[in-house]
């Protein structure tokens, strides 16, 4: 596994639903990698939405079908809330964090867990950024 000495760090990631299509495609003009990655870092914004906690998920997959495949990996923020998630960084040897083997692609819901089935859009669109090495 080749690693670039570098971390990526995408720009936000603006008005992120369950169903907005085009923030779910990877490698779209939101910046997706459309290549393997490991995660290194995830900040997620719900300050704006004062009703509910939301749930991002993250999709091994090039072109995911909301709600109908499982997530490769789930994170919650809380009501009005910001959090940051690290996941490890870049050593003399390897990368660490999440790996992803096919790509980047992410939605946000109101449903916590990552079994597939129905998905409803947060109250107010997430803003989310991430950091990942290319491998």
């Amino acid at each position: 596994m080749a690693v670039v000495p570098s971390t990526s760090t995408l720009p936000s990631i603006s008005g992120l639903t369950a169903v907005n299509l085009d923030n779910l495609v990877a490698g779209s003009a939101d910046g997706y990698p459309a290549v393997p990655a490991v995660v290194t870092g995830v900040k997620i914004d719900n300050s704006s939405n004062s009703t509910e906690a939301v749930y991002i998920r993250f999709y091994d997959d090039l072109t995911p079908v909301a709600g109908t495949e499982k997530a490769h990996m789930v994170l919650k923020c809380p009501v009005s809330g910001t959090v940051e998630y690290q996941f490890g960084g870049e050593d003399d040897s390897s990368p660490r964090g999440i790996d992803f083997t096919v790509g980047v692609s992410a939605l946000a819901c109101k449903e916590a867990g990552a079994d597939a089935g129905s998905l409803t859009d947060p109250t107010v669109a997430v803003d989310v950024s991430y950091t990942y090495l290319v491998t």
